[in-house]
């Protein structure tokens, strides 16, 4: 597998991308890609030289997709956590209109 550098990555990218607005991404997600990208290399060179079997290789992806499933889920529940917490803000204006409401009653008694 050829390694390049991002500078190097960069001046191989044609001109018609050079200046576009397309984001470029952070080091470390490109180090993560090519992360992924070497090992899906290895697995299937095992494979095409007979050195790992299938099951071996169905294993893994198995157990990748179920990491990423389960990654997926937590962000997933944490995002609705934080969405349903009240800030601070709000909880003190709740505070106050359950103030206000109390006094309210308490007059009409």
């Amino acid at each position: 597998m050829v390694s390049m550098s991002p500078e190097q990555a960069l001046a191989a990218l044609p001109n018609s991308l050079r200046g576009s607005s397309v984001a470029m991404p952070s080091e470390s997600e490109a180090n993560d890609f090519m992360e992924k990208v070497d090992e899906v290399t290895r697995l299937i060179e095992g494979l095409r030289e007979g050195t790992l079997p299938p099951s071996y290789v169905d294993s893994k992806m198995q157990a990748k997709e179920d990491a990423e499933r389960k990654e997926r889920e937590t962000a997933k529940k944490v995002k609705e956590e934080a969405e349903q917490k009240i800030s601070p803000e709000r909880e003190e204006q709740l505070k106050q209109r359950a103030e206000e409401l109390k006094a309210s009653y308490y007059r009409k008694q």
